[in-house]
């Protein structure tokens, strides 16, 4: 089954919700009944080393400052992402929910 999980946590210093994705993910990986794939800054990946803080053009620290344009631009990618690699499953462990379509799981 193919699930995305939202490794946006990853990215800066870990605390507890940092730590409570980091084993999410590996566990993930490691099942033979997952195909994970990981989200983080409007980036998607299959592989946990691929993750990193990126260089943001003007145009993205413009909509990073706008909370509404920037959910709204996640959510958009994310539906896509969703359509176009028949995921079932979108895993938010950061308490945010994003309209997918699909089944969520959000930890709060």
């Amino acid at each position: 089954m193919k699930i995305l999980l939202d490794v946006s946590t990853l990215l800066s210093p870990k605390s507890g919700i940092g730590h409570y994705t980091k084993k999410i993910s590996l566990s993930l990986l490691q099942s033979n009944y997952f195909e994970p794939f990981f989200y983080f800054e409007n980036s998607f990946t299959n592989d946990l080393s691929n993750i990193k803080i990126k260089k943001k053009n003007f145009i993205q620290k413009v909509i990073s400052k706008n909370i509404r344009l920037k959910y709204q631009l996640s959510n958009f990618k994310i539906r896509n992402f969703i359509k176009k690699n028949n995921i079932k499953i979108f895993h938010q462990p950061n308490f945010i929910c994003y309209q997918t379509g699909i089944k969520n799981i959000v930890t709060v």
